[in-house]
C-alpha cells in the first residue's frame, strides 16, 4: 500500500514539474531570480514489472487467492501485492489485502487470505509487484 502512495505522489509530482517550469518560462522568471533550484533533467523511477485484475463470482463466506509468484530479479527481494474488491454498480469497494514476500530468483506458491464473512457477489483481485510475476490466479471460497 506504502509503494502505491509514493508511486502516486512521484507521478503527481512529474505531472506538476511541466506546469510549474512552464509558468515560470511564461512570466518571464528565472531560477536565479526566484531563488528555486533549477530543474532536474532525469529522475530514476522503480516501476512495476507486473500489474493486472482478474474477477470471479464468489459465494458468500471467506476467500483466498492462490497462485505461483516468481522474483525475476536475482538480487533484490521482493514481495507481490493482493488487493480485494467487490465489484458494485457504484465502483469497486475495497474488502481487503495481503502480500507474500520473495527471495531472488525464487518462486512462491499457495493460497492467501484476502476476506472472511464476504457476501456473495463479484470481487476483483489487483496483483503488482516490482520484480515478481504470475501467470495467473485463482480466487475462491474456502
Amino acid at each position: 500500500m506504502r509503494i502505491r502512495k509514493k508511486l502516486f505522489g512521484l507521478a503527481l509530482l512529474l505531472l506538476l514539474v511541466p506546469a510549474v517550469s512552464a509558468n515560470a518560462a511564461a512570466s518571464g522568471d528565472t531560477a536565479a531570480k526566484n531563488n528555486a533550484q533549477p530543474p532536474f533533467s532525469a529522475l530514476n523511477v522503480n516501476t512495476l514489472a507486473f500489474t493486472n485484475s482478474w474477477t470471479a463470482n464468489l459465494e458468500a463466506g471467506n476467500i483466498r487467492l492462490g497462485g505461483a509468484f516468481s522474483n525475476t530479479s536475482s538480487t533484490n527481494y521482493t514481495s507481490m501485492y493482493f488487493d480485494l474488491y467487490r465489484v458494485t454498480a457504484t465502483g469497486d469497494v475495497y474488502v481487503g489485502s495481503n502480500h507474500v514476500n520473495i527471495n531472488p530468483g525464487q518462486t512462491v506458491g499457495g493460497y492467501y487470505h484476502l476476506a472472511y464473512n464476504q457476501p456473495a457477489g463479484l470481487y476483483k483481485v489487483v496483483l503488482n509487484s516490482s520484480y515478481a510475476i504470475t501467470s495467473g490466479v485463482s480466487l475462491g471460497n474456502y
